[in-house]
């Protein structure tokens, strides 16, 4: 595989996301989903955010959250490490079972195992997300180190998890934030090439990790130069790609000037 990066085009694309306005709620949608009885900040809180990162994997994510908004009641005590330690350690097909029901998760005991295993990682920080970041000095390396251990946190999830704490508001900072890369997922890849900021020549799939680093490098060297926080990029790309790329609203998207794909 060859790639082709385009600097300056990526450099016009950021200097356009940063001036373009898009709809909040959808460019977080955390932010906005959270239950009514949930209390912004708190362990509960934090607990709610985490669990449902490494599970929502092909699924519209705004319907997920709609899913765990409307269940948070009926399935509250899920979102409790030591419960399911308890009540699942021997029985994963019925931890399956439920959150197929109640979030509608595609891959229901690949689901579970992701569930279970980051119960048990979150019971070594007494129950607690907010430790992970208190134990290991909020520094981005030791951080991603810890999680990564953790199955369903991959390429992607890692920096999501990082993105959506400091977002939210439970990190204020973190140490070494230079180490942090872009959490690239389809519509990251999907904008990237539409605009021509990457060209590749040869087979490659959309998954390949060799074109992963190459858009993180691409993104994260502008973002450098412009002084633009990755996130905030990361953001607007991912709504773009999501919702303006995959149906086709070309019109609305503030990229469509500098798109190779656009349809009028």
């Amino acid at each position: 595989m060859k790639a082709k990066i385009n600097e300056k085009k990526a450099l016009k694309i950021v200097k356009i996301l940063l001036h373009a306005k898009l709809p909040l709620e959808k460019i977080n949608p955390y932010k906005y989903a959270t239950p009514p009885s949930v209390k912004p900040l708190s362990i509960e809180h934090a607990l709610y955010t985490i669990f449902h990162i490494p599970v929502h994997h092909q699924q519209r994510l705004i319907n997920f959250l709609r899913k765990a908004h409307d269940n948070y009641n009926e399935m509250k005590e899920l979102y409790n490490p030591s419960y399911v330690l308890r009540t699942y350690a021997n029985n994963l097909e019925n931890l399956a079972i439920l959150l197929k029901k109640k979030l509608g998760v595609r891959y229901p005991l690949e689901a579970a195992k992701r569930w279970y295993a980051l119960a048990l990682f979150l019971h070594n920080y007494n129950d607690d997300p907010l430790e992970i970041f208190k134990r290991n000095d909020y520094d981005v390396e030791r951080i991603l180190n810890e999680i990564k251990k953790v199955r369903g946190f991959g390429v992607k999830s890692k920096y999501l998890f990082l993105r959506l704490f400091k977002e939210l508001g439970f990190v204020s900072n973190y140490k070494n934030y230079e180490k942090i890369e872009m959490p690239v997922d389809i519509n990251d890849i999907h904008v990237s090439m539409r605009t021509g900021v990457i060209r590749v020549v040869g087979n490659v799939g959309k998954a390949d990790k060799r074109l992963i680093k190459i858009i993180q490098q691409v993104w994260k060297k502008t973002c450098i130069k412009l002084g633009v926080d990755i996130f905030e990029i990361d953001r607007k790309l991912w709504f773009i790609g999501s919702v303006y790329c995959s149906r086709r609203l070309c019109k609305e998207c503030p990229l469509s000037v500098e798109c190779e794909s656009v349809t009028m």
